[in-house]
């Protein structure tokens, strides 16, 4: 009989980043295993989020007070009723309260599960509300942490740096996220420079993430203003593309502010908006490099996309899977930089000028973590 799995997950709006993205390449895994999986989440007003995409269950409900920490009444009594259908409950994230009042249901009916932290137990991460994590990490976390069959992270960085509230157990373990973005090889390079009036001879750094403090977003504009102050011919040459939700979002307002009342970059930035399926494709194809310099990045789905695209990316070290990334064994695949602004433009203007190395990005890369190359390692995790 085929191991029926539920995934409980805050949400599943794509415009949350990179957790609903990890746990829909997570269910294309288990579906290649055989393993029956149903998303448990919280239906969030006007979400990018269509379920007939999917051929697992999705049962989702509405929000009730807090709901700025992710907690559904409905959602609990769900799970409450349904439970004792699954064989393993796994969760992704920490900090919300459908993660802890649905971990406390697991535990009282002795159901096995896992956890995905997605870099919520970094330290980075516990830097935002600290004291509040610290007391709540001691009281109740611990032992929340103590008592997961498994705890995976997505690379060796974030297991030696997750934060337990205790000593470690020896439930953590590496497995990385499987990628399989076929979409950016179809991407139509001409549309995408079309809509955005980018020239043939100009050079496009695209900067598509989550508009967050964490991606290193504001340090590279910074770079570019100088470089494009003191160079008027780079300056002509230069397009950035930001590609991330800017609604509502007070980083976002700070970044437009940053470019246009202190710097020189208003023609040379372009804000697309939140790009997903053609559109996002078409992006990777038309662009030259992909950069993110993260302040923290736990594994970089984006980075991976773009990769599996034939797009090089220059990225920082703060992102936990560079050094699987460049190895010796893949050709070059772009550039690692620090965070710093100084490595940073130096990184920066050497992609600008190397344009035979920037047409020779290997997908090797980004290939070793195709479903094909993980499935050992999922199949040991889920099904032994």
């Amino acid at each position: 009989m085929a191991k029926k799995v539920l995934h409980v997950i805050q949400g599943v709006d794509k415009k949350l980043g990179g957790l609903p993205t990890a746990l829909f390449g997570i269910l294309g895994i288990e579906k290649t295993l055989n393993v029956v999986s149903e998303v448990l989440s919280i239906n969030i007003q006007g979400s990018h989020f269509d379920p007939q995409e999917f051929t697992q269950k999705f049962n989702l409900f509405k929000p009730s007070f807090p709901a700025r920490f992710y907690n559904s009444d409905n959602a609990i009594s769900w799970l409450k009723v349904h439970i004792k259908e699954f064989d393993l409950i796994v969760f992704h994230g920490v900090w919300t309260l459908l993660f802890y009042r649905s971990v406390k249901i697991a535990i009282k009916n002795k159901i096995d599960y896992y956890m995905w932290p997605h870099g919520s137990l970094d330290p980075f991460d516990l830097q935002k509300k600290a004291a509040l994590k610290k007391v709540i990490g001691k009281v109740f976390m611990y032992n929340i942490l103590v008592g997961a069959k498994n705890i995976f992270c997505t690379s060796q960085v974030e297991k030696d740096l997750l934060c337990f509230f205790g000593e470690k157990g020896n439930n953590v373990k590496v497995l990385p996220l499987p990628v399989d973005y076929t979409d950016g090889l179809n991407g139509r390079a001409e549309e995408f420079r079309l809509k955005y009036n980018i020239k043939n001879n100009q050079f496009v750094f695209l900067f598509l993430s989550r508009i967050n403090y964490k991606k290193g977003l504001d340090t590279l504009v910074e770079v570019l203003d100088e470089i494009t102050s003191s160079d008027n011919e780079i300056r002509k040459k230069i397009k950035l593309v930001i590609a991330g939700d800017i609604v509502e979002n007070p980083y976002a307002d700070f970044i437009k502010d940053l470019i246009s009342t202190k710097s020189n970059l208003t023609e040379n930035v372009i804000f697309a908006g939140m790009l997903t399926g053609a559109e996002k494709a078409n992006a990777y194809a038309g662009s030259d490099i992909f950069i993110l310099p993260s302040r923290n990045e736990n594994f970089g789905l984006a980075i991976i996309e773009a990769l599996q695209s034939g797009l090089p990316v220059i990225i920082s070290k703060n992102v936990y899977i560079y050094d699987q990334l460049f190895n010796d064994d893949i050709q070059h695949p772009g550039w690692v930089c620090e965070s710093d602004l100084s490595d940073l433009k130096d990184i920066v203007l050497k992609a600008i000028a190397d344009k035979e190395t920037i047409k020779k990005a290997s997908l090797k890369a980004g290939n070793q973590y195709i479903t094909n190359n993980l499935l050992q390692s999922y199949s040991k995790a889920y099904l032994k």
